[in-house]
């Protein structure tokens, strides 16, 4: 279970609307926003931490894990959350636009750019600098990046979001992957947030395509032409993550009162339906022989499903609902900040001799773990919001979002 997962920055309150949990959104309706989309966000980000926490408490301890066990398929369902923060990536992004059809593709890149990059540069540079000149450990397998000849060049390709274009910065920042990949999200929305269901299903078929044309380049002999660009097609892995973000949009468009898309994309036709929803089947059984970075796509959907009926449970005790929307809407540093305090663990576990447990000993001493690297994770991330990034987004909210002409 080797697997980075991030909460897709798109999924932050600020991110999507830039305003506060109490503010309104200016929905359609009219209505204030619900605090669910956050609860999923913190249960989501509940799941990375765990998750992590449980894999370094096999590494920390030395206990074999009994991999058929019910335990053990429990935790590899949380593995999926980062698909589930796609999902709610795709819905907000596709808000942001329907809300405002005429938005301005300056406003739309500046509030995206200015949510994400400054953490993302801050925590990328910091990574660097660690891993190049010590012997410090981050988990997931990150490996030091000291001996690459190219550093200053592999720098600069993590900070503009380029890091897949070669494996030794691809891991470089702590849960970098996924980040790299929300961007390549927002690329592929912006041409693609016109077109009708219909081409939308037609290009992500055909980025399934894709992945059999590349998967065939990269097992071919490094001096192929085109096998690296081939192999960097597959990390960066938008063919399996971009059909989860299409369809937190659709699901918005459908959830529009007022919005009637579905007469306007689809027509009065049945026959138009038709060759959607055929498309789509052959997306989904497309999708089930074609893995995911790290995963397989079934397991995915049902991670997805599973941990969104859990956050709508959480969602009828008032406490509890407080406490995820809070996590939620710290997610994003939270993210970042989580990996770092792992390695502080792994840091100090390196001195001490490696001990068997049971599995019981095991599920303690991960839950322990677990709590320590949330609960400072969180509280740091609460210095971060009022003190670097809500002052950031301020600035961000300053540009005017709509112009008299359509871009």
């Amino acid at each position: 279970m080797n697997r980075e997962i991030s909460p897709s920055v798109a999924g932050t309150p600020s991110h999507s609307a830039n305003v506060s949990q109490n503010q309104s959104t200016s929905l359609p309706d009219g209505k204030r926003r619900s605090s669910t989309l956050d609860v999923v966000r913190g249960l989501a980000i509940v799941a990375v931490v765990a998750v992590h926490s449980w894999e370094q408490s096999w590494a920390i301890l030395d206990s074999p894990v009994n991999e058929s066990s019910l335990l053990f398929q429990f935790i590899s369902l949380l593995r999926y959350g980062v698909e589930l923060f796609f999902v709610l990536s795709g819905w907000l992004i596709f808000s942001l636009y329907y809300r405002k059809s005429n938005i301005r593709a300056r406003a739309y890149w500046v509030r995206r750019l200015l949510r994400i990059w400054p953490l993302w540069i801050v925590f990328s540079i910091a990574a660097v600098a660690l891993l190049a000149n010590t012997d410090f450990k981050f988990p997931m397998g990150i490996e030091p990046v000291g001996q690459q000849p190219s550093l200053l060049v592999g720098t600069i390709l993590i900070v503009l979001f380029l890091g897949w274009l070669t494996p030794f910065t691809w891991e470089t920042t702590p849960g970098g992957w996924s980040i790299q990949v929300e961007m390549g999200h927002y690329l592929l929305f912006w041409p693609l947030r016109k077109l009708a269901p219909i081409a939308i299903a037609a290009t992500i078929m055909v980025g399934y395509v894709s992945y059999f044309v590349a998967n065939a380049l990269a097992i071919r002999s490094p001096e192929e032409f085109g096998t690296e660009f081939a192999r960097s097609w597959i990390r960066l892995g938008l063919y399996g993550t971009w059909p989860f973000f299409v369809m937190g949009g659709l699901i918005y468009l459908w959830s529009l009162d007022k919005f009637s898309w579905r007469t306007q994309y689809f027509g009065s036709s049945n026959r138009s339906r038709s060759v959607f929803f055929l498309i789509m089947g052959l997306i989904f059984i497309t999708a089930i022989f074609i893995p995911i970075p790290f995963g397989k796509t079934y397991e995915a959907a049902f991670s997805v499903l599973f941990l969104y009926v859990v956050a709508l449970a959480a969602r009828r005790t008032k406490n509890l609902t407080r406490i995820m929307s809070s996590l939620g809407k710290y997610s994003y540093f939270i993210y970042f900040a989580h990996f770092w305090v792992l390695a502080v663990v792994i840091k100090v576990a390196e001195s001490n001799q490696s001990v068997s447990v049971s599995t019981v000993g095991l599920l303690v001493a991960s839950t322990v773990l677990f709590a320590a690297c949330l609960v400072v994770s969180w509280s740091l991330a609460v210095f971060s919001w009022r003190f670097f990034e809500s002052p950031i987004l301020k600035l961000a909210r300053k540009v005017p979002t709509k112009s008299l002409h359509s871009t």
